[in-house]
């Protein structure tokens, strides 16, 4: 798995994001005192563990991510109760134990190739664990690898911006015994450009909706994706 370079935006104070509280809601649906293991895929600097450990005080979160200046930076900020932080690629990660809750986002839109990762990262459930992934995906029968080259950073090609189908992801995990939901996100908030043009940002439409975009020039639907077995 490459590292994302494209890690600007997590190395300031940010506020907490809409998808980061919604994702915050769904795990709360599901588990609303819970106490258990969690894991954080691709926790950047721990915004979202913060989250969960603000709701949640008596889990007991890891957080990975393959960059280590990242985990750095959230080993310096956190002040929640118990936590690890990993450097860790998101394929060769080992749990001691098992988790309860799961959740990684825009995790899935690194890879190639989605069924590895989802392979991966539901061995590592309990037997009434769920995970939790927010990103990138498809509405239309349509996925799509997408690299890219970012000359504001000096970077190389790189990936990050895969977008893989409802309907392939669904079939997939339909046919190994797994349940699931695919709902869609609606940002309602105006996003401005930056001057990073990786960075997202909305356009107004004429009937009063957003379309979410960056420099690529590629429209992006997100979906929060939830997995589990009956």
């Amino acid at each position: 798995m490459a590292e994302n370079t494209q890690i600007d935006a997590y190395r300031g104070t940010r506020a907490i994001k809409q998808h980061q509280r919604e994702m915050l809601a769904l795990v709360r649906e599901n588990f609303p005192e819970f106490d258990g293991r969690g894991l954080d895929i691709g926790c950047a600097e721990g915004a979202f563990m913060h989250l969960l450990a603000d709701c949640f005080p008596k889990a007991q979160l890891t957080g990975i991510d393959l960059s280590a200046e990242l985990i750095a930076l959230a080993r310096e900020r956190w002040t929640g109760g118990a936590a690890r932080f990993v450097v860790a690629d998101a394929l060769e990660f080992e749990p001691e134990e098992p988790y309860d809750v799961v959740t990684g986002a825009g995790i899935l839109s690194i890879f190639e190739d989605p069924f590895p990762p989802l392979d991966r990262w539901l061995s590592w459930l309990s037997a009434t664990g769920r995970l939790y992934l927010f990103g990138r995906f498809n509405s239309a029968p349509i996925d799509t690898i997408i690299q890219f080259r970012n000359h504001y950073t000096n970077g190389q090609w790189e990936g990050g911006l895969t977008a893989f189908s409802v309907e392939t992801v669904g079939q997939y995990l339909a046919e190994r015994g797994w349940q699931h939901s695919l709902t869609k996100f609606n940002l309602t908030v105006k996003l401005p450009r930056h001057p990073d043009p990786i960075r997202t940002y909305t356009l107004d439409l004429a009937d009063g909706g957003t379309l979410v975009v960056n420099g690529t020039n590629v429209i992006a639907e997100h979906f929060f994706l939830k997995v589990w077995k009956d």
